[in-house]
């Protein structure tokens, strides 16, 4: 069905998404990792239950290098990346994430990679 991918896969891993209903910190978070454009986990928000590479999202204008906070399922750690496409400097959190605790961080995440803690 994908001739274009035959003799090219070297490899592959599979990564179970968080169960729904699970909770970070006393606060619900299904089927995923939640992104809020607010340091204090309010205000506008996205699910993002894969890899995020916003270049793939039709609001990539308004998430891509705003993301202040995040809140990460307990089991789960992700991957911010400076730059689309899981580019350049990256920093690994399994737990909630804010700006203000990273200021260096702030307004510099441009892809998210998702990934189960071993």
């Amino acid at each position: 069905d994908f001739p274009d991918w035959a003799d090219d896969i070297h490899s592959i891993k599979i990564m179970q998404k968080p169960a729904a209903g699970t909770f970070v910190n006393q606060q619900p978070v299904s089927n995923g990792v939640k992104i809020y454009l607010t340091q204090n986990y309010t205000g506008e928000s996205k699910l993002i239950s894969n890899d995020w590479n916003p270049k793939e999202f039709t609001e990539a204008y308004k998430w891509q290098g705003n993301i202040e906070s995040i809140r990460i399922p307990e089991g789960w750690s992700i991957r911010m990346y400076l730059f689309s496409d899981f580019g350049g400097s990256y920093l690994e959190v399994s737990d909630d994430w804010s700006a203000k605790d990273f200021p260096d961080w702030a307004d510099d995440i441009h892809s998210i990679k998702i990934m189960q803690k071993p």
